[in-house]
């Protein structure tokens, strides 16, 4: 099985990362941990170094570019907090981490994210965001490297950045959130779609289901965004890789295939985009 977007770099894991990877690779677990900021990309390209089968990403969310504090509850059972002091993106910085490793197969987790952002500040948040974004796509395309991207709100202004500044290696499209028709153009233009364990949620978005019956298998990525979402039935802990099963499971029961096969399918998927062994 293949997690290709974790956080076990993140403070959440502080205490117990060892035996949570340990646990991924019990189960055969291969990972992805993506870096929200420099300290988190610095983290995950450590635990890179130290683990086989992790594998490492870096880049500048969104988020993370102004500053600001917010509280979101996702279900009964979850309420993510989160916290930003504002990071400027440093190209040469990212650039230096990213060559550091071998582990480092993608820049990310980086793209638009205009939930959080209040309508008097919207129109000059959304431009420093797609230049950050810009800043993204031009180091991944030097460094020859795909993208993880993640968009909440944002997917037309995505589109149209992707057209004007393509990037070579294509990438993935993290948490999918929009509709069937942006999901489509993203995957004619050779995007890959990601899916985490709200696929299993009891409050799902229908969409997302639609999107996973619809699209083509050969662009399906399952991942785990852990600590956050954790599957049915692991509801109310913290989410960690090897809950990445339960996300198969589902892909596998949405698409009337085995587990074997869908098991087999979003593994393969995941290390021909990210170039992986």
């Amino acid at each position: 099985m293949f997690d290709a977007h974790a956080h076990v770099n993140f403070r959440d894991f502080k205490e117990d990362y060892d035996e949570t990877i340990k646990r991924a690779q019990q189960k055969g677990v291969s990972m992805i941990n993506i870096g929200s900021q420099f300290s988190t990309s610095e983290r995950a390209v450590d635990l890179g170094e130290k683990y086989d089968n992790c594998f490492s990403a870096v880049g500048l969310h969104p988020f993370h570019v102004v500053e600001r504090e917010v509280e979101e509850e996702v279900d009964e059972h979850e309420t993510i907090k989160i916290k930003s002091r504002a990071e400027k993106f440093d190209y040469e910085k990212y650039k230096k981490l990213a060559l550091s490793s071998n582990n480092v197969v993608a820049i990310g987790e980086c793209g638009l994210d205009y939930h959080y952002t209040t309508e008097d500040k919207l129109p000059e948040e959304k431009k420093l965001q797609q230049e950050v974004l810009n800043q993204q796509i031009d180091l991944a395309n030097e460094l020859d490297l795909p993208m993880i991207i993640h968009c909440r709100d944002g997917q037309d202004d995505l589109v149209s950045i992707l057209r004007n500044n393509p990037l070579k290696k294509l990438g993935e499209a993290h948490f999918f959130s929009g509709n069937l028709d942006q999901a489509k153009e993203l995957i004619e233009m050779g995007y890959y779609i990601g899916f985490t364990g709200t696929i299993t949620f009891k409050n799902r978005v229908e969409t997302v289901l639609e999107i996973l019956k619809k699209m083509s298998l050969d662009r399906i990525i399952s991942e785990t965004d852990c600590p956050y979402v954790a599957p049915v039935p692991m509801r109310g802990q913290r989410n960690e890789p090897a809950y990445v099963e339960y996300v198969v499971k589902k892909i596998a029961e949405v698409r009337g295939i085995s587990f074997e096969e869908a098991e087999k399918i979003t593994e393969e998927n995941a290390r021909r985009l990210f170039n992986v062994k």
